[in-house]
């Protein structure tokens, strides 16, 4: 016998790792919540790929433009904010894919497979994420080797 006060007492994480069949409308829920999370990970990568180019472009021009290396301070001042850009386009993306993968875990659990559910697709974000993250290292070390 139900009653209205069933799932008093269970934590939230218990009542979402209870298994419950799918239906149309919580597969629906699922799809667009993965859907807002890859968007939510490709503007982390949008940003932060953002900070990583300024911060490249910061130094290139500075070593570029004549007239820039009047002292070894102004030249040395552009390098390293153009440095710290990059490494804060670097942590941005570390911090966007540990949250993703977190939120990811998050709806694996709260949506098993063994209730129904599709599978979790492929982290394609993550993985560009990756990528992006990998180029900005490479334009680190460009950055050091050049100057």
């Amino acid at each position: 016998m139900k009653t209205e006060l069933e799932g008093v007492g269970l934590t939230l994480t218990e009542q979402l790792a209870a298994p419950t069949q799918s239906d149309p409308n919580s597969r629906l829920a699922l799809i667009r919540t993965r859907l807002s999370q890859d968007r939510t990970m490709l503007s982390w990568i949008r940003t932060s790929t953002s900070l990583i180019t300024f911060g490249f472009g910061v130094h290139q021009v500075f070593r570029i433009m004549p007239g820039a290396s009047t002292g070894p301070s102004h030249s040395m001042a552009a390098y390293h904010f153009g440095s710290v850009m990059v490494a804060i386009g670097l942590m941005t993306l570390v911090f966007a894919t540990i949250e993703n993968r977190g939120a990811s875990t998050v709806l694996a659990d709260a949506y098993p497979i063994s209730a129904g559910y599709p599978a979790q697709p492929w982290p394609y974000a993550r993985i560009l994420g990756t990528f992006i993250g990998l180029l900005g290292i490479g334009a680190l070390l460009v950055m050091q080797v050049g100057s």
